[in-house]
């Protein structure tokens, strides 16, 4: 085993913190799915209005003109502001570092030498840097749900959000207002809405092509559960009524055969994120609603001409070069940017490492996606 000097290591530095959250940030080394902002594309972006408005305009097709003949002057479009927001908001998530750690490390930084691999001496601060960028990401992740749902509403620590993003209300489907919820086996028509959405909207009305529904595993069991799905599996094997028998538990089978009846992949999503509430008690939360499923194109993934994410600069690594102490940025960052603090009263003797981010997702076709709003 090789002996390591660990006075050569800079504890606490945000350099390199920020480093380890912006490597980890850029290459999804996450290991839990985040399935909408994994096809969000991230652009960084230096104009407040850039991130809470979308630019928007009709797309007409070239005319074929002569040479030195003018060519028609359409529309430019225009800049649309997205929900209620005065100002961007920041996303934002510290962790304590402890007295003991605290102790440890300048044990190691008055030059003790230990064996091992100095991986595992400062995989401490990989933790750190991880669990950082896991929370901006999962929030980020909510958001950019949000916008697939077309609908976001955030009441929390004195921040409220609330706005849509201009999806069109033909495209938000409610057989639950119809009195048709997919949780009736009896009046349910799942395929039905699905298809009608589709074929008989998005298509005819804007050209839009959907080939992916997304829905919760309670949702899809409720919907495999309604006779309309067993009376499309029967006709599909061409069957008798008395030569046919059904599990609704087997949902591998059944995913292939929702895919053959209905025409559409199918995404099943049950993501949740653990939220700390300021009574300091810790809740679940689900990115997609259990009672909305989203329909989408596999081709508007990462695409930025569908939507993205726009990241702005960091007004922590503008502020800090104009107050003595503050950590080093190195200039003004988009985000995730990553720091330490400590508490200037010393009560308790400890540092916080933060990582933070400000943006919001901009939704620029309309018509990206779809609802249904399947239950209460």
């Amino acid at each position: 085993m090789a002996n390591i000097s660990m006075s050569k290591i800079d504890f606490f530095s945000t350099t390199r913190i920020t480093r380890l959250v912006q490597t980890l940030a850029n290459e999804l080394e996450i290991s839990q799915p985040l399935t909408f902002l994994n096809r969000t594309p991230i652009v960084p972006v230096l104009d407040d209005t850039e991130i809470i408005g979308s630019y928007s305009g009709p797309i007409f097709a070239a005319d074929l003109i002569t040479e030195d003949a003018e060519a028609v002057v359409v529309e430019g479009g225009k800049f649309e502001m997205t929900g209620s927001l005065a100002s961007i908001p920041k996303i934002k998530i510290g962790a304590r570092v402890s007295e003991s750690i605290i102790r440890r490390l300048n044990y190691l930084k008055q030059g003790i030498q230990l064996s091992g691999d100095s991986s595992v001496i400062t995989a401490w601060e990989l933790s750190f840097a991880q669990n950082l960028v896991t929370g901006v990401r999962q929030r980020m992740n909510q958001l950019c749900a949000a916008m697939a749902l077309d609908s976001y509403t955030y009441d929390r620590l004195g921040v409220k959000l609330a706005g849509s993003f201009g999806m069109p209300s033909n495209l938000k489907s409610d057989p639950n207002g119809a009195s048709r919820p997919w949780s009736s086996t009896t009046l349910a028509t799942p395929i039905t809405d699905i298809q009608t959405l589709v074929q008989g909207v998005a298509i005819p009305t804007y050209g839009k092509e959907f080939n992916r529904v997304t829905m919760a595993t309670t949702a899809f069991q409720a919907l495999v559960a309604t006779d309309e799905f067993k009376e499309r599996v029967r006709l599909l094997w061409q069957l008798e009524p008395s030569q046919f028998s059904f599990n609704a538990y087997d949902v591998a089978n059944n995913k292939n055969l929702f895919t053959q009846v209905s025409g559409m992949q199918l995404e099943l999503e049950d993501t949740q994120m653990r939220v700390r509430e300021t009574n300091g008690n810790n809740t679940q939360t689900r990115i997609l609603p259990a009672n909305m499923v989203i329909l989408s194109n596999s081709a508007d993934d990462n695409s930025t001409a569908a939507f993205d994410f726009a990241n702005g600069i960091v007004t922590e690594s503008i502020v800090a070069p104009m107050i003595a102490g503050a950590p080093d940025f190195g200039g003004e960052q988009v985000g995730p940017v990553a720091f330490y603090n400590g508490n200037r009263e010393l009560n308790p003797p400890d540092l916080r490492c933060w990582a933070v981010a400000r943006g919001f997702p901009r939704k620029h076709d309309k018509y990206a996606t779809a609802t249904i709003k399947i239950g209460s």
